[in-house]
């Protein structure tokens, strides 16, 4: 778990970076460039997801230390619901700046991410936080199926993506 908990912490301060972003401007005073800043950013917590994937696989936390862990992995996992509903809630603004293929791209990787991280914190919880774990992994799947639902076959960006 030594090596989990930074990780943790890592895409948490990351995720907290996309956030301000989103708080600071609001989606009505965003350009391109700020969705590609947001998308960058998001591209760092991918790669900090896909590592933390690999060393949490590997763990074995004790009761104690999944119950240590659950705090972060909540904020984490609300902090991707807050994105999804600002992506939803902000489609159309993102449809006048042509980035909505550009965000489509980035929720189907996230998606992928999400739910693994989502089904490891439910494989590695135990006691009374497990419920709570199978809760957030349900939500999750549900946030990416309604938010990827609305950006079915968007288009705009996503040459600028990779």
């Amino acid at each position: 778990m030594d090596q989990v908990m930074p990780l943790v912490t890592d895409v948490e301060t990351k995720l907290d970076k996309i956030t301000s972003i989103t708080s600071a401007k609001g989606a009505s005073q965003m350009g391109f460039g700020d969705v590609y800043t947001m998308v960058t950013q998001g591209k760092s917590v991918s790669s900090t997801i896909n590592k933390l994937i690999k060393v949490y696989t590997k763990a074995n936390p004790t009761p104690t230390e999944s119950q240590a862990l659950m705090p972060q992995m909540r904020h984490i996992f609300e902090m991707e619901e807050q994105q999804m509903k600002f992506a939803l809630d902000n489609k159309t603004t993102f449809d006048k700046i042509y980035v909505c293929g550009m965000i489509k791209k980035n929720l189907v990787r996230n998606e992928q991410q999400g739910n693994a991280l989502a089904e490891l914190l439910i494989q590695k919880t135990e006691g009374s936080d497990k419920e709570e774990a199978v809760a957030i992994g349900e939500r999750i799947r549900k946030g990416f199926e309604k938010t990827l639902g609305v950006y079915k076959g968007a288009t705009g960006g996503e040459d600028k993506f990779d």
